[in-house]
């Protein structure tokens, strides 16, 4: 056509043009559309990359399928993933400065495999995600990444456990698992992408702390440590920095040679126990609420009046008792004059198993009653497995008690159940000792004072500086505690069928007087109870 001479890149769909030139001869000219022209799709977007380009530098890492698979509740096993097998390298790229990261697919399964991690990776496009260069679609399909990527599960067991529960708090905070995370060394940052090799699960997120830093310089354990002392002084996650050191590493074991009321540090060498400490209850139902750890070493409960479990149920609590003896071991060392160059893996913590249960009056009168109360009521239970020394307050310090009359009235129980289950034993290498040392330090607490303890809200441990006998270390808190009636009780009844109180045994005395074996054995009562609690001790130990 003479009009279009000349012209270039014109693209004229379904027209036709009638050309008039010289003596009027006609021409009709007319264009068809292509209807089998493809429409541009997401994959145009991207290079598309030959594999005879690619040049493969080293392999990283081999995934088969089927896999692990995160759901954003839990790492499970998904054996409806297809068969493939994905490998992840660094490769270099005809024509390309630099290095990229290639994860290339085979098997059966491998295209789907590929969409789906394609998919995954195009959700977004900033400086926070692993970034897509270029695809290739044929039989060995691969995705390439700008910069040479690592995923982080690859250094996962390298971390120390502290950088292991930031890290895994930090694939919380940008919204990912853990096994998702990729560090990008010429970013110097960790970014989020496709779903990586699994990082185990023995790991532990912060509470409450901000991890808004992603810099590679955080995979230093001497860097992080400085990173996380500097965060704002806070009991929550100062816990949670305790609680990794207890589970990382630790041995753990059923004791059989001691049944103690009250969790106690043993060492194995010396043959001797060196501390001692505080039980804490727990309450595993509603019925009691709002537990608080008093200064005199009791475990205060607030009752739950409304609630529909009427089952008492307590126990001692072991984390409670372990965390506390980690957050002042430095301390109970330093008074010992014990070094922690030591093999400090001999010392265990044997932690009392103990439960106690019974039932509260639900009925709708002694709720009534309970209601109209004008004051709370409190619970009690003392640092030891002494059911007796258990009392219900309307105080919330517990200096004055319900009567035993009263809480007939109100339906609350007197006597409760006791089971006492073997206690379990930890201990923990000179490292843990070690690095719980340097985090008070650097959290600017004295270890060996027991200020770090008290800031977690725990009780402190009595240091015994001598090795005492199982005879000795009976002292008299312990002989008031084991008395008659804590022994032998009928729960069932909740009664006094098997037990003698205090008052029974004055009017015992009051109305045999001048039985000559009734008087003898109220005159010597005294020391029948010293020598029965003694041998109770030593039973029970």
């Amino acid at each position: 056509m003479h009009a279009f001479q000349g012209a270039s890149k014109v693209s004229i769909q379904n027209a036709t043009f009638t050309e008039i030139a010289g003596h009027q001869t006609i021409n009709h000219y007319t264009t068809v559309r292509d209807t089998n022209e493809r429409k541009p799709t997401i994959y145009d977007e991207f290079k598309q990359i030959k594999i005879g380009d690619v040049y493969i530098v080293r392999d990283i890492h081999h995934d088969e399928f089927p896999r692990w698979k995160y759901d954003r509740i839990r790492l499970r096993q998904d054996p409806a993933r297809p068969n493939a097998v994905r490998t992840i390298s660094v490769a270099e790229i005809d024509g390309k400065q630099g290095r990229f990261t290639v994860l290339s697919y085979t098997g059966s399964g491998a295209a789907e495999v590929w969409e789906e991690d394609f998919r995954h990776v195009f959700r977004g496009r900033d400086a926070k995600n692993i970034q897509l260069f270029g695809i290739n679609r044929s039989i060995f399909p691969m995705l390439l990444f700008h910069n040479e990527l690592l995923p982080l599960s690859h250094t996962w067991d390298q971390l120390h456990v502290l950088g292991q529960a930031y890290f895994h708090s930090l694939a919380e905070s940008l919204g990912c698992h853990r096994s998702e995370l990729w560090i990008d060394y010429k970013q110097g940052a960790l970014i989020r992408g496709v779903e990586g090799p699994n990082c185990s699960l023995n790991s532990w997120i912060f509470s409450g702390v901000k991890t808004s830093s992603s810099s590679v310089e955080l995979l230093q354990a001497d860097v992080l440590w400085r990173y996380l002392s500097r965060v704002a002084l806070e009991c929550e996650f100062d816990g949670d920095v305790i609680y990794l050191f207890e589970i990382h590493p630790r041995k753990y074991d059923h004791c059989v040679d001691f049944n103690p009321n009250q969790p106690i540090i043993f060492s194995t060498s010396e043959g001797s126990t060196i501390a001692v400490g505080s039980a804490v209850w727990l309450c595993s139902r509603n019925c009691l609420g709002s537990r608080a750890v008093m200064a005199n070493g009791k475990t205060r409960f607030t009752l739950v009046n409304d609630s529909d479990d009427s089952i008492l149920f307590l126990n001692t609590s072991t984390l409670d008792s372990v965390n506390a003896w980690l957050s002042q071991a430095s301390s109970v060392f330093h008074a010992l004059g014990t070094s922690l160059d030591q093999d400090l893996s001999k010392y265990k913590t044997i932690v009392p198993d103990i439960r106690l249960i019974g039932s509260i009056d639900d009925s709708e009168v002694a709720r009534a009653r309970r209601s109209a109360t004008s004051f709370p009521i409190y619970f009690f239970v003392p640092p030891s497995h002494l059911p007796a020394h258990h009392f219900w307050s309307h105080d919330e310090h517990g200096r004055t008690r319900i009567s035993s009359k009263e809480c007939k009235y109100l339906g609350l129980p007197t006597k409760l159940r006791m089971n006492v289950h073997s206690p379990d034993q930890f201990s923990w290498p000179t490292k843990t000792y070690k690095d719980l040392h340097r985090w008070q330090v650097l959290r600017g607490f004295d270890p060996i004072t027991t200020e770090f303890a008290k800031h977690l809200g725990h009780l402190t441990f009595e240091v015994l500086h001598r090795k005492s006998s199982p005879f000795e270390e009976v002292g008299e808190d312990d002989q008031e505690d084991l008395s008659l009636d804590q022994l032998f009780y009928d729960i069932e009844s909740e009664g006094l069928s098997a037990s003698i109180e205090a008052d029974q045994l004055s009017d015992l005395s009051t109305t045999s007087r001048g039985h000559g074996l009734v008087w003898i054995l109220t005159a010597f009562l005294p020391t029948l109870f010293s020598y029965l609690t003694t041998w109770v001790k030593v039973i029970t130990q």
